[in-house]
C-alpha cells in the first residue's frame, strides 16, 4: 500500500507541477512573416489606472526558432481593456509595454516556432506557443 501511494505521489508531482509552472497556457493561429522581416508575434503589459508601466515583462525563451531569432521591444503599446475596467483610458492613451518580435534567417521559406514563458513583473507566468509560416 504504501508503494502504491508513494507511486502516486509521485505522479501527482510530477504532472501536477508542470500543471502549476503553466497554469495559462496559449496556442493561437500561425504568425505568417515574410523571409528576413520582423513581425510582432506577441504584446504584453502590466499597467496601472494612470497607464504607467508596473513594470516590464520578461520573456523566458523555452524554445527558440530554428530559422531565425527572438527580440524583445519595450514600446508604446495599446491595451485593450473593457469599459468597466479603470484602465479602459489606456486603450487609446496607450502604455509602455513589450513586444516579442521574430525574425526569419533572410532567405527562410517554410514553418518555424517558438516556446515562450512570459512573467510579468507581480509574478504571474503562462506558456505561450506560436507557429510561425515564413514566406
Amino acid at each position: 500500500m504504501r508503494f502504491f501511494l508513494a507511486c502516486v505521489s509521485l505522479l501527482l508531482l510530477t504532472f501536477g507541477a508542470q500543471a502549476q509552472i503553466f497554469p495559462h497556457s496559449h496556442r493561437f493561429p500561425a504568425k505568417f512573416a515574410l523571409s528576413g522581416k520582423p513581425v510582432i508575434l506577441w504584446e504584453q503589459y502590466s499597467l496601472n489606472p494612470d497607464c504607467t508601466s508596473v513594470g516590464p515583462v520578461r520573456f523566458n525563451i523555452l524554445n527558440a526558432p530554428a530559422h531565425g531569432r527572438i527580440s524583445v521591444k519595450t514600446t508604446k503599446i495599446y491595451s485593450n481593456f473593457p469599459p468597466n475596467n479603470p484602465r479602459n483610458i489606456c486603450n487609446t492613451k496607450g502604455g509602455l509595454g513589450q513586444e516579442l518580435i521574430y525574425i526569419s534567417v533572410p532567405g527562410y521559406t517554410g514553418p518555424d516556432s517558438v516556446d515562450v514563458e512570459p512573467i510579468g513583473p507581480l509574478g504571474a507566468a503562462s506558456h505561450l506557443h506560436v507557429a510561425i509560416v515564413v514566406r
